[in-house]
């Protein structure tokens, strides 16, 4: 028999600076728990971030802290302290949050195509 070639589990997240430099790497492992998480937690980020975009910025520490919760269970522990670091800003974290869900919720879908597409379309 041929050997199955193993599949890469993690999707890799660049972020690069204005002068094109990788800035920063965060990986999202493909487990199907992980995938839960982030469906789970994907209609509040884009609840958070339609607040944030109107300023209402009364939850500050509420949304603060949903965002660290969420990155950090996502996307490995300290994920949210790194995206902090380049971007001081919830504002700004939360639409990077937004961003890496849509991409790899899109990523995962296309991974789905293929599969179906390598079966069926010989």
């Amino acid at each position: 028999m041929k050997p199955i070639q193993l599949k890469k589990t993690v999707i890799d997240i660049p972020f690069m600076d204005e002068k094109g430099k990788e800035a920063l790497v965060l990986h999202f492992d493909q487990s199907d728990e992980n995938i839960k998480r982030l469906y789970d937690s994907f209609d509040e980020i884009q609840s958070i971030a339609k607040k944030l975009e109107k300023e209402e910025s009364d939850n500050f520490e509420e949304i603060k802290d949903f965002l660290k919760k969420a990155i950090d269970s996502i996307f490995g522990e300290g994920s949210f302290d790194q995206l902090y670091a380049i971007s001081p800003s919830i504002q700004i974290v939360a639409v990077y949050f937004a961003q890496m869900a849509i991409g790899i919720k899109e990523e995962l879908e296309q991974e789905d195509i293929k599969s179906i597409e390598k079966k069926y379309l010989k």
